[in-house]
């Protein structure tokens, strides 16, 4: 305009400018960092109808803002054209690679309900995972409704196809996504018409440098490769079929019923074709009908792939990808945080990121599960949370994220903000960097943090920190308890102290103290005897003593005994999950069963059958017995261990 760039200028134009007309610029701007390298007409093209005839000046008596509001994530309106020219960059920092140097759009994109509110990725058991014929399938009848602008004409949408893990699979799903991300519009084009896009199984996995070492990585990889765990993830990735309907009564419609449909049906898949062919290379054909979803990631709020790599808990992706969806704030490129400021259930975030058929609640251990999970996310300091429950609110962030109980339905968590955005240094896939243990313990414990947790808590609160306490590994640790100890001493002091401080508020509450006691069993049989000798260790002869009662009684109550015959034969018998026909299971093991009870009723049978894990014998023993109808028998083992009982009828 040929005015003087000077703050009185700027003060005076500010006001005449609308915003909304200008974010063409500023996201152009942004795209190219203002180089002027790019292609003339493709400049034009964008910029030109914005600045024609002045029609990014304020109309006279509309009203006038002084932000540019941000883009929805993926808007309804096709993505700005992109002119096929020989100047097109590839570029860097689109979504899962890090902080953006300009507001943000409010909400993460539209794989929240593709990931996360269909269930296409859930966590699984390692026995599931390892298995494909126990592998579980999506529900080809749920009706899902598609977002704006995720694929035009199309409102409603159904996918059949394997369940995903987000243990590998999601992994590889992050890198495909990224890679798909990157792609220019032609290139894009041309890789899902004519020439699939090549690329090194390292380049693909190319992430995975952020948490590991080269020459790791390439381990990494060809381990998956040799038991074609990387091949099987790609074959889950073409046999999922999302199918597309512009009106909800044709998705709803059970095979034809004579009647004939009123719109139109797509059907496509997350990605044409991805293969590891026998040059060595993954091939990639991506869906031409899904570039919207993958190449609007170019403005989206971004996730740093780093941080979802390294997350430990099967919950813990999809965590933190639901909880980027709910932000509402802008994101602070300084200090990376994006305000929330929303308050959920404990039950409505299962629902989210975990859903389960119609009509089946939500277990304990389903909701230890979420509570794992946001301790992981609070360790890394890539959320700040309160815990609101029987009328206390706790205030959660890195310092104390130990206190974090999640209850159950009762539980209500705000999420206060989160960095997901940013990298947090320090972790490795797989476990922590030698020496780096700042995420594995606490910082500080004060005797208001052991406070703060409710004496009804506090057995739970004991069981997550004891499972949080790493074994050690590697040849550097001797198999001998002293070295273990050692261990444990230099790295969980602070842990085992605050543990110890919490068992102290309850030693002279009997109900409260067998509660911990059970808590306390948490610990493997063979490495109780160095707990107990770390507990001696780092507490004073005081503490020590007042809990030593309890310490013994939850891991020596039940001596292994030598020779345990009874033991023997009992983990001899199948497991209830590996019986297919319990008549058969009954014929097959009857003299056995009979030797077992015989030797139960005998001298000593009581303490060898209260030597052998509840566990064990609820999966071997009572659990087939009562499948079969022997009650009695179930009786007698209940009378010989009345201890136990309440673990049988869990």
């Amino acid at each position: 305009m040929g005015l003087p760039l000077t703050e009185a200028v700027v003060d005076a134009l500010v006001p005449r400018v609308d915003p909304l007309k200008i974010e063409p610029i500023l996201s152009y701007l942004a795209r190219t960092g203002g180089s002027g390298e790019a292609d003339i007409e493709q400049a034009f093209s964008i910029l030109g109808p914005a600045l024609n005839q002045n029609s990014w000046l304020v109309e006279s008596g509309s009203p006038t803002t002084n932000v540019v509001p941000a883009a929805p994530a993926c808007p309804a309106e096709t993505l700005p054209l992109q002119v096929e020219s020989k100047s097109e960059i590839v570029q860097e920092g689109f979504a899962f690679d890090g902080p953006k140097n300009k507001s943000l759009p409010e909400q993460l994109d539209n794989h929240v309900p593709l990931i996360i509110a269909a269930g296409l990725f859930r966590t699984l058991p390692n026995a599931v995972i390892n298995n494909p014929f126990a592998r579980p399938q999506l529900d080809p009848r749920k009706i899902y409704d598609v977002p704006d602008g995720m694929i035009t004409g199309y409102a409603h949408m159904k996918m059949t196809g394997f369940v995903m893990d987000t243990s590998f699979d999601i992994r590889s799903y992050f890198c495909l996504v990224s890679i798909l991300g990157r792609m220019t519009h032609s290139q894009y084009e041309r890789a899902a018409t004519t020439h699939a896009k090549t690329i090194e199984p390292k380049d693909f996995y190319k992430p995975l440098l952020d948490v590991l070492p080269e020459e790791e990585v390439d381990s990494y990889i060809k381990n998956h490769m040799s038991d074609e765990r990387i091949v099987e993830t790609f074959r889950r990735f073409r046999n999922i079929a999302l199918t597309f309907y512009e009106f909800y009564e044709d998705a709803n419609r059970e095979g034809n019923n004579g009647h004939a449909r009123k719109g139109g049906i797509l059907i496509t898949g997350l990605v044409d074709s991805i293969k590891l062919e026998n040059d060595g290379l993954i091939h990639i054909k991506p869906s031409l009908e899904l570039r919207n979803l993958y190449r609007a990631t170019e403005r989206l709020l971004p996730m740093n792939r780093s941080n979802l790599l390294v997350l430990q808990h099967s919950l813990g992706s999809l965590l933190s990808f639901w909880i980027a969806a709910q932000a509402t704030g802008q994101f602070n490129k300084d200090t990376g945080w994006v305000k929330v400021g929303k308050r959920f259930s404990a039950k409505e975030i299962l629902s989210g990121i975990h859903p389960l058929k119609p009509g089946v609640s939500y277990r304990t251990n389903q909701y230890q599960m979420l509570q794992a999970a946001f301790i992981e996310l609070l360790e890394l300091n890539v959320i700040e949370i309160e815990i609101h429950c029987r009328g206390q609110r706790v205030e959660l962030n890195q310092s104390n994220a130990n206190l974090c109980i999640i209850s159950g339905v009762k539980t209500n968590i705000l999420i206060t903000r989160h960095r997901l955005s940013f990298k947090v240094p320090g972790k490795e896939l797989g476990g922590h960097r030698k020496g780096d243990h700042a995420l594995t313990h606490f910082k500080s414990i004060t005797s208001d943090d052991v406070d703060s947790v409710s004496l009804e808590d506090i057995h739970s609160k004991v069981k997550v920190l004891l499972k949080g306490i790493k074994r050690p590994r590697g040849k550097a640790i001797d198999n001998r308890t002293a070295d273990k100890t050692a261990y444990y001493i230099k790295h969980y002091a602070e842990t085992m102290t605050f543990i110890a401080k919490l068992l102290l508020r309850v030693k002279d509450d009997q109900k409260l103290k067998t509660k911990a006691s059970s808590s306390l069993r948490v610990i493997v049989r063979e490495s109780r005897q160095t707990y107990y000798d770390t507990f001696k260790s780092i507490l004073s002869p005081e503490v020590f003593e007042a809990l030593d009662e309890l310490f013994k009684d939850a891991w020596f109550g039940a001596q292994i005994l030598t020779g345990n015959r009874l033991a023997d034969l009992i983990k001899d018998l199948p497991k209830n999950s590996q019986i297919k026909n319990y008549d058969a299971w009954k014929i097959t093991f009857k003299d056995q069963l009979e030797l077992i009870f015989k030797i139960i009723k005998g001298d000593g049978g009581n303490d060898m059958l209260n030597a052998i894990r509840a566990d064990i014998l609820k999966s071997r023993l009572v659990l087939p017995l009562n499948a079969t109808g022997q009650s009695q028998k179930v009786n007698a083992i209940f009378k010989a261990i009345p201890t136990k009982k309440t673990f049988f009828e869990k």
